[in-house]
């Protein structure tokens, strides 16, 4: 059996820890310590709440990146640093990172175009300081050259200890209405317009109320 012969050549040569997995799920941590006089002395500890609450970390951290990649909206996460550490598949999508992963560990500056990178910078060090929120629109073109305009909002992140160790970027394409609230006040505009030119007295009324008139 090769993990036997494993198991009695590190009994022979003691040297870092072992992790021993019984079929129950349990598990123990072995060290083993040759003294001088040549006897061997075998710790062993019962690790297995450890293990079993790393792999409930490991399910929750797993659920929430599911959730945040099936949100219709662009997400990320930096440390104080700068460096990504999360990226959602919306956000990657935007950019055309197509292995989204290769952006953990970089800074806006490196995956960014300039004047975009120097302001998410800017604001994620104002977060950092101050802790406090920061809303706001945000109008760029994607790699894929399509005007984009996103509500944003920073929010900080703090850790058990109430330190805020890193900014959560929450973005929304809100490009579609907002060309729709601009076509619409063209449209308005056009149509005051031509009503000022009319030469008889023309007002317009909205249950009941005088909303315009061109005098």
């Amino acid at each position: 059996d090769a993990w036997l012969a494993r198991r009695l050549a590190s009994h022979r040569a003691p040297g870092a820890p072992i992790a021993l997995d019984f079929l129950d799920g349990r598990r123990h941590i072995i060290t083993e310590t040759r003294l001088q006089n040549g006897m061997t002395v075998i710790v062993a500890v019962d690790v297995t709440d450890l293990k079993r609450s790393d792999a409930r970390r490991r399910d929750s951290e797993h659920a929430m990146r599911s959730i945040l990649d099936a949100l219709p909206a662009s997400v990320t996460v930096v440390d104080r640093q700068g460096n990504y550490t999360f990226v959602n598949r919306h956000e990657a999508a935007k950019w055309g990172w197509d292995d989204r992963e290769s952006v953990i560990g970089r800074r806006a500056y490196d995956v960014l175009p300039s004047p975009i990178a120097a302001r998410a910078e800017a604001q994620d060090r104002e977060i950092f300081e101050t802790g406090s929120n920061l809303p706001y629109f945000e109008e760029c073109a994607t790699v894929y050259g399509r005007e984009h305009v996103s509500l944003i909002g920073k929010i900080p992140i703090q850790n058990a200890a109430g330190i805020v160790d890193g900014v959560c970027m929450i973005g929304l394409d809100v490009t579609d209405r907002v060309r729709a609230v601009q076509t619409l006040e063209h449209n308005s505009a056009g149509y005051r317009r031509t009503l000022e030119l009319l030469p008889d007295a023309t007002y317009v009324a909205i249950d009941g109320r005088i909303v315009f008139s061109n005098d």
